[in-house]
């Protein structure tokens, strides 16, 4: 036998081995679209098809590993510019239910974080009785609280740029009072009852909405809530141009808004005038006024009900006590004060509205010939009066 007819003998034996195949042929072949992917690239590029499949396993699964990871960033990219529910996920707040609260904690990645301005939100609708009592800047949030009596009402609106808010209510239990309502839209979490409760969500943009309440019930909580509303109305900049002696502006909130409150102390510390004014009502003192004059305005004062006692605080550092009500530390100064809040005992109130239809309020533990004074002194707050701390009689 030659070669040409070992040659002949192998391929007839080929031929009776797959005849069963080969008879198929003609049929129409069901293949995988996965099949026909890898055909089609083998028969575009064969060495680069070859030179792939050389390639070790690990590398084949690390570029597979990054392409899945790329797709799902896309696909997160194109969620978050159609849902405001995961755009809000992704931009805003972490929820965290402990044994010793619930806790929001900011992600910290806002567009746009470097302008520290504070939402400047406001409750719209309020219930009969019901006016501003206080509000504050807290960096990226501000503060409004609202008050009916014993009733109250404390409101957050928080840029999600940093910090953490929360209820720590240490009730490992607090968390199993949680259900879902929805307010303006959106979805919100409910939490406590009428002695105490909690309500938050957060908008598209991850801007968290928070409020707490006492002696309110938590679906009145909730139709109060709903209209809380960016504030178009700014009121001017207010600032005293006369204060006692030795006083100093503490804390303030920014200016422009539907609200500002400023508070100046004493040198020792030990007294403090307050000025809330507003484009809402404020609240006052339930007890019946003594009618007086700001400026040609009908004014209403109330005394204070106790006169104000010494505070005993102290400063100590390293163990020794520290004459006076601050001490540098480093190169930050700490001071320690009295603050008499708008509900306290040992403070005077007075209350007017401008021509204009503003409502001021001015408080704290002063007489009333000073806090008319100080009143009367009122005005629209120049760049020059922004800045500066400290006023002298």
């Amino acid at each position: 036998m030659d070669e040409q007819m070992l040659r002949r003998a192998l391929m007839e034996a080929n031929l009776e081995r797959f005849r069963d195949v080969l008879e198929g042929a003609d049929r129409d072949w069901d293949w995988s679209p996965r099949y026909l992917r890898s055909r089609t690239r083998l028969l575009a590029d064969p060495f680069g098809w070859a030179k792939r499949m050389t390639r070790p396993v690990w590398k084949r699964a690390a570029r597979a590993a990054a392409c899945a990871a790329l797709a799902c960033l896309v696909t997160l990219g194109g969620l978050m510019a159609v849902s405001p529910t995961v755009r809000a996920a992704v931009l805003g707040w972490l929820r965290e239910i402990t044994e010793n609260g619930i806790f929001y904690t900011a992600l910290g990645n806002r567009d746009g974080a470097e302008d520290h301005e504070p939402p400047d939100w406001m409750l719209t609708d309020l219930p009969e009785g019901w006016a501003l009592d206080s509000a504050s800047d807290l960096g990226s949030s501000a503060e409004k609280q609202y008050r009916c009596g014993e009733s109250w009402v404390r409101f957050i609106c928080s840029y999600p740029d940093e910090g953490t808010i929360g209820w720590g209510v240490g009730d490992p239990e607090s968390g199993e009072s949680r259900r879902e309502v929805t307010v303006n839209g959106y979805t919100a979490e409910l939490y406590g009852d009428e002695r105490r409760a909690m309500l938050v969500w957060q908008d598209e943009d991850g801007t968290l909405f928070y409020f707490t309440s006492a002696h309110v019930d938590p679906d009145a909580l909730v139709e109060m809530a709903a209209s809380a509303a960016p504030e178009e109305f700014e009121i001017p900049a207010y600032t005293p141009v006369w204060l006692p002696e030795g006083y100093w502006a503490f804390e303030t909130t920014g200016s422009g808004g539907a609200a500002q409150e400023t508070t100046w102390l004493s040198e020792d510390g030990e007294d403090s005038l307050t000025l809330l004014c507003a484009a809402t009502p404020l609240t006052l003192p339930e007890e019946t006024p003594e009618d007086v004059t700001v400026n040609g305005e009908t004014a209403q004062f109330w005394a204070a009900e106790e006169p104000r006692e010494e505070s005993d605080s102290q400063i100590t550092v390293g163990g020794e006590l520290v004459e006076g009500n601050s001490v540098d530390v480093g190169s930050v100064t700490i001071t320690t004060g009295t603050i008499a809040g708008p509900q306290s005992a040992s403070a005077a109130t007075l209350a007017w509205q401008s021509p204009e239809g503003i409502f001021f309020r001015l408080h704290g533990t002063e007489s009333m010939g000073t806090l008319l004074r100080v009143a009367a002194s009122i005005t629209e707050a120049t760049e020059e009066q922004n800045t500066t701390d400290s006023f002298g009689g």
